[in-house]
């Protein structure tokens, strides 16, 4: 399959209160735009610079996901050991719904020690996009939070996959490819939920909406192995890889761990959905860009 190409042209002037069709051409396989569209063709109305990446790509088969709309919805797994040095993704819808807590938890363990409370992976309602672990300081004025201060205002409607890397000392943050920043502290518990902050003290009320292919890695992946996984998931079978879910069950109260170790899940109040992210394996891809002013 030849490599794709995109031509906007050249950039356009338009009059406020107008708009100008931007068309990234016809034939490839998937689109994004800058605005978080993923059709060939968008209208322009603001200023700005409105980016494409077309891509030729086989489409993933993604029958489901799961909706945790319930402030007490969650899914509980075995204790997944981590380590300070491991990797936790998840794709999440945006936006992200609004919670009694004021924050959005996507892998946890409320139950660590006296009580405590620890978090992988959440954005959180003063911090954003972070980690919490609770009797440590933290960075960002808040008893136990860890943030980069990356607000989930920042992200644009629909799906995105949101990482967070552990390497020995640090925890970096990821939204899709991008790095958003690097914090000074990692999370060594073991992971027990999926979905909201919870485990064996209770459930806290910070669900996540809609989320689908959550995966725990042993590992630190680098920021091409993100991309990678952004664009075609994993197997199952990846060195490093001890769970992975991919709620393709459709029905039932049990999500099935897809790696031999074993770890499947069992669905507490969160509802199926037929809602997914677009991922495309082998997606060669090509990007270009176009400045449009209002004059």
């Amino acid at each position: 399959t030849p490599s794709p190409t995109v031509d906007l042209g050249n950039d356009q002037n338009i009059c406020a209160g107008d708009s100008v069709l931007l068309d990234a051409g016809a034939g490839h396989t998937n689109y994004l735009w800058s605005t978080g569209d993923t059709t060939q063709t968008i209208y322009a109305s603001s200023a700005g610079t409105y980016n494409v990446t077309v891509g030729n790509g086989t489409p993933v088969s993604n029958s489901n996901s799961l909706s945790f709309d319930g402030a007490s919805d969650w899914i509980s797994t075995p204790s997944i050991s981590v380590g300070n040095e491991h990797t936790v993704q998840v794709w999440a819808k945006f936006p992200l719904p609004t919670t009694a807590d004021g924050h959005n938890t996507f892998f946890s363990d409320w139950n660590s020690g006296a009580a405590a409370d620890v978090i992988h992976l959440m954005f959180h309602d003063i911090c954003g996009l972070g980690i919490y672990d609770q009797y440590e300081s933290g960075n960002c004025g808040v008893n136990g939070a860890f943030g980069t201060g990356y607000m989930p205002s920042s992200v644009s409607d629909g799906w995105h996959i949101i990482s967070s890397v552990a390497n020995q000392t640090t925890t970096t943050l990821y939204v899709d490819d991008q790095l958003i920043g690097t914090i000074n502290h990692v999370i060594t518990t073991p992971v027990v939920a999926i979905g909201n902050d919870a485990g064996g003290n209770g459930v806290l009320s910070q669900n996540v909406g809609s989320i689908d292919n959550p995966t725990i890695w042993n590992r630190a992946l680098t920021q091409s192995e993100i991309q990678t996984y952004m664009y075609c998931p994993p197997t199952g079978n990846e060195a490093g890889l001890v769970g992975y879910w991919n709620f393709n069950e459709g029905s039932g109260g049990t999500v099935n761990d897809l790696t031999s170790n074993g770890n499947n899940g069992t669905i507490n109040g969160a509802s199926w959905s037929t809602q997914t992210p677009n991922q495309y394996c082998n997606n060669c891809t090509a990007t270009d860009s176009v400045v449009v002013n209002v004059i």
